[in-house]
């Protein structure tokens, strides 16, 4: 049954890309990107950065496929170097048109970010029902790539788990990631 869903999602998500414009970065890049319009309260970044309503911002997706084939026999540490690579790799990428009109990365998570500000990101909190609905969709999701139901809605688990915002500068990716590697 699982492969039935996991088949139909994938199928889902090749429509999806088209309709919202997601490119992939590289075939080895975990970050797959979209242009958006930012329709939300005004954000600023430490670095002074703010994002306002009608600005044009990056949207961050994972790359599911690529992410469930190899994150299940990668080490901790080897997906951190995964991700600090991928992050070179988006660096390099969003020096090109269009992308360079935008001067925010952002995406949406539930998955624990103990220590993400480290590769450069922000976390900002999302309202109750903005974390509500992620939290359905990307434990929906969890659980389709991982079968991992119990562990999303256990009480132990909930903070876990908890649907947030991450964001990151077009200025800070650039200092810290923006020489290729």
């Amino acid at each position: 049954m699982k492969n039935v869903f996991l088949w139909l999602w994938m199928k889902w998500e090749k429509l999806y890309e088209r309709i919202a414009g997601i490119v992939y970065i590289s075939d080895e890049n975990i970050f797959r990107i979209a242009l958006k319009r930012y329709h939300g309260k005004n954000i600023e970044l430490s670095d002074g950065t703010l994002l306002k309503k009608g600005d044009e911002y990056i949207e961050l997706h994972l790359n599911n496929k690529l992410a469930t084939s190899v994150l299940k026999d990668m080490s901790p540490l080897s997906m951190l170097k995964w991700v600090k690579s991928s992050l070179y790799g988006l660096a390099q990428f969003v020096k090109n048109e269009p992308y360079v009109r935008a001067d925010v990365m952002m995406g949406l998570t539930i998955f624990g970010i103990k220590g993400i500000e480290r590769f450069g990101f922000e976390i900002v909190e999302l309202n109750k029902v903005e974390s509500f609905l992620v939290s359905i969709y990307e434990g929906f999701l969890y659980a389709i790539f991982h079968g991992k139901t119990k562990a999303l809605y256990s009480k132990n688990q909930a903070k876990k788990f908890k649907a947030r915002r991450i964001l990151m500068s077009r200025k800070v990716l650039l200092e810290l990631y923006g020489d290729a590697r």
